[in-house]
């Protein structure tokens, strides 16, 4: 005995939702992927060495504010200025005697190169020179001074970051698909073109144009879906033929 089966295409409108609608349910994923690709670029680049130091003043109670591009030099005569403007705060009174007040500032190297590539150092304010201040205004690092670079290197370029997102984009939408499967309760599913797929460029290091062999490139993923019952599906199916399951 073998069982009569037919295979038949059914072109009809189901609505979803309301009184007499199918019932649905949302159902909503994430996920994310990296990969780290090779740079391609290549370029006569140069850059500065940048870090972080910590501005006392020891001079008063008064704060003191300090322009950007303000010069904070090394025992050696290396020059590094301020990124952007700041105010050190007032020195403290403690028992009449006055202790330092600092505050935290970027700095960037007066020139590009790795020669401004230094450790942790203590640095002057050339522009006290011959007041008092001089003394009593200083800065230390709170960071080694890193990234100064002047040459030929691997950078990084536009179509190296499209050539990993392509990658990842069709490797994500794959992991979303299958993680919306297995989120499922027993007896549904999802029809065709129920998914919303979204997409976002979560990071990319180095950024394009710079120094690196290598770029990290991470994408962000949502999908969500409609999911329904099989079995609804089917009983609308049969009545729609005029036949019964």
């Amino acid at each position: 005995v073998r069982p009569h089966t037919e295979r038949a295409v059914v072109d009809m409108t189901i609505p979803v939702g309301g009184p007499g609608g199918l019932g649905v349910e949302a159902v909503s994923v994430e996920e994310q992927l990296s990969m780290r690709a090779k740079s391609s670029g290549m370029e006569d680049i140069s850059v500065r060495a940048t870090g972080r130091i910590l501005i006392y003043n020891a001079y008063s109670t008064e704060p003191q504010a300090l322009v950007r591009r303000t010069r904070f030099e090394t025992a050696d005569g290396k020059v590094y200025r301020l990124a952007e403007a700041v105010t050190v705060p007032g020195a403290k009174v403690v028992d009449g005697t006055i202790e330092p007040n600092f505050l935290e500032a970027v700095v960037i190297a007066d020139q590009s190169g790795d020669s401004y590539n230094i450790g942790t150092t203590d640095f002057s304010i050339p522009g006290f020179k011959g007041s008092a201040k001089y003394e009593k205004f200083y800065a230390k690092s709170k960071t080694p001074m890193t990234g100064g670079f002047a040459g030929r290197a691997t950078v990084v370029r536009e179509e190296d970051v499209a050539a990993a997102k392509q990658t990842l984009e069709r490797d994500l939408k794959t992991a979303l698909a299958t993680e919306l499967q297995g989120r499922l309760p027993e007896g549904q599913m999802i029809p065709s073109d129920a998914i919303i797929v979204t997409m976002t460029t979560a990071s990319v290091e180095p950024a394009v144009g710079e120094r690196g062999a290598t770029v990290d490139v991470q994408i962000k993923g949502t999908a969500t879906a409609l999911a329904v019952r099989r079995s609804d599906i089917e009983q609308l199916v049969a009545e729609h033929n005029g036949s019964a399951i």
